[in-house]
């Protein structure tokens, strides 16, 4: 499933992805992190941010170890329909979730360098970096 799901991602196919994870839970298949950040990264691709906040949400409450991949990916996604605040705002709840956890090395995509709630972002960064 796992390979589908990857498939999807390249090619943007969002909704198709998550017709396989839904799949996967009705056959009794185990999601993994791989299955939600290859799902994440699908509706990334396919400009579908609203689900991939949805399933970063799903798969931080099951999966509770950092992955700056799938963050990446949703604010990406969030990125191309310039939901700028919602993903500082995603942003500063991981980098607390993350240093609760002790595991703090937060990773970012890379921004258009202009954008004002971009360099918001990254002074959120700052604060937990210094």
């Amino acid at each position: 499933y796992n390979a589908a799901v990857s498939t999807c991602e390249k090619g943007g196919q969002w909704a198709k992805a998550l017709v396989l994870l839904a799949d996967m839970a009705l056959a009794r298949v185990q999601l993994d992190a791989i299955s939600y950040i290859a799902a994440i990264s699908a509706c990334e691709h396919g400009s579908s941010w609203q689900n991939s906040l949805a399933l970063f949400s799903i798969m931080s409450g099951q999966f509770p170890e950092p992955s700056g991949i799938p963050l990446g990916s949703v604010i990406n996604a969030c990125r191309t329909v310039s939901a700028w605040v919602l993903a500082c705002n995603l942003l500063r709840k991981e980098l607390n979730r993350w240093r609760t956890l002790d595991r703090f090395q937060p990773t970012l995509p890379s921004p258009p360098a202009s954008h004002a709630l971009w360099k918001a972002g990254l002074t959120i960064l700052a604060q937990y970096q210094g």
